[in-house]
């Protein structure tokens, strides 16, 4: 199955649609979205045109994404490549800061081996080591010390 990346915001919801107008501002075929008609997209049928009311296709489309989304569960992250939520290796991780309060996790998928990354901030990286061993890298030093002012050292002292 194709991931599912449109905004369902973007529908009108006081507008109707022809199906290629549906498909069109969905960014998939005329066929996908027969499909969807088929599996419980309400329309309105006359003299042999399909029109799909915007405030029908926008829920139709939240709920439809909202099937395919994956939480990843307690100790694990998503790996892109087996497209779900995997246990890493050794139920380990590490943490990299990227901020005062967030930061990445990464891992690689017990799976297929994949580096996997997850964003997550302090206040989750609490829960998270309750279940996976979580070792800790530091900052890159520009992200930890901004007090320090920026020079140019292109220059020669003493040159305007």
């Amino acid at each position: 199955m194709a991931a599912f990346h449109f905004n369902p915001r973007l529908i009108k919801k006081h507008r109707s649609y022809l199906v290629p107008e549906a498909a069109s501002a969905c960014g998939v075929t005329s066929h996908t979205v027969y499909r969807w008609i088929k599996s419980g997209l309400t329309v309105c049928e006359d003299e042999g045109l399909t029109l799909i009311l915007g405030r029908n296709l926008q829920p139709f489309l939240i709920q439809m994404r909202g099937r395919r989304k994956q939480r990843c569960g307690p100790g694990q992250l998503f790996c892109m490549r087996c497209n779900s939520p995997r246990v890493p290796i050794g139920r380990s991780a590490t943490y990299r800061p990227k901020g005062a309060t967030t930061g990445m996790l990464l891992g690689r998928c017990g799976q297929c081996g994949t580096p996997m990354f997850q964003a997550c901030s302090l206040r989750k990286l609490i829960e998270v080591r309750l279940h996976l061993d979580v070792s800790m890298t530091n900052a890159s030093p520009d992200i930890v010390d901004g007090s320090e002012s920026l020079t140019n050292d292109d220059f020669p002292e003493g040159a305007n």
